[in-house]
């Protein structure tokens, strides 16, 4: 595995998305979600990216069980903004419904300082760690980077040691140019190809974004080097420019194997497709 300096984190440029691992019954298939992750580590895998939405914290709490058996750092990513109903306990079976709820009664998302900030001390407490190393605004609007009130609150979980690095998650080039200005933000997060960036990158959906082009150039190289398309869209998400990591958002332990054995090279600008 392939590593790069994330501020002062030494991260694997594969990181492990967890959107589709809270939809996994780890009773109905055999403890899949915690076999992924440790299996992630095990090859090299030291960034998760979460959200507190995801499975409406169940995501977050899957990471957290996982991460308490390591005996290497594992650095967390994760994300606050849109509507969570997170019960305690028995109740959670109800959690996706109340969510669910919310969003129909028109509950899109919610940036305010105080719901940030219980946001975050959720996020630390269903993870079990003291301070979380990314923290995105989750497909902020624009005008949510330039509240003070927010941008208080957030720079106040910082210098309470809770959070490392502020970060924003987003597929709109305005709000990405205007985080791109503000040196608080450090890490960005968006697909590839929305615009190169000097702020270190997650690149998320590098499979589902690339476009019709790429992956016929990625299935025809592919058969020529007997590889999998995948892998080679991968590497190609990593090569393209800047520092960036590239997620890996899977519940196969196959694609998981095959989307880290692509990475045991390191990454070159021959990775590129052109």
């Amino acid at each position: 595995m392939q590593y790069i300096q994330l501020g002062e984190l030494r991260v694997s440029v594969l990181g492990l998305g967890t959107s589709r691992l809270a939809s996994i019954d780890p009773r109905r298939f055999n403890g899949l979600p915690k076999r992924l992750l440790n299996a992630a580590f095990e090859r090299g895998v030291n960034l998760v990216d979460t959200a507190d939405t995801y499975g409406s914290g169940a995501a977050e709490r899957l990471v957290g069980r996982a991460i308490a058996d390591q005996g290497v750092p594992i650095y967390i990513a994760t994300k606050g903004g849109y509507p969570l109903f997170d019960l305690p306990g028995p109740f959670r079976i109800f959690n996706q419904y109340g969510k669910k709820a919310r969003q129909l009664w028109g509950v899109k998302q919610d940036f305010s300082p105080s719901t940030i900030a219980q946001r975050i001390e959720g996020s630390l407490r269903r993870l079990g760690v003291d301070i979380i190393d990314v923290y995105f605004l989750h497909e902020p609007p624009v005008e949510a980077l330039c509240n003070d009130d927010l941008l208080e609150a957030l720079d106040q979980a910082v210098s309470a040691g809770k959070i490392r690095y502020l970060g924003v998650s987003s597929d709109d080039p305005k709000v990405v140019r205007q985080a791109e200005v503000d040196e608080r933000w450090r890490v960005l997060q968006s697909k590839l190809g929305i615009m190169r960036t000097s702020v270190p990158l997650i690149v998320n959906q590098a499979l589902s974004s690339a476009s019709n082009h790429l992956r016929a150039t990625a299935a025809r190289v592919a058969e020529e080097r007997n590889v999998s398309p995948a892998a080679l869209l991968l590497r190609h998400a990593a090569a393209a420019g800047g520092p960036r990591v590239v997620l890996s958002r899977t519940s196969s332990l196959y694609h998981l194997c095959d989307n880290t054995d692509a990475f045991a090279e390191p990454i070159t600008q021959s990775d590129v497709l052109i």
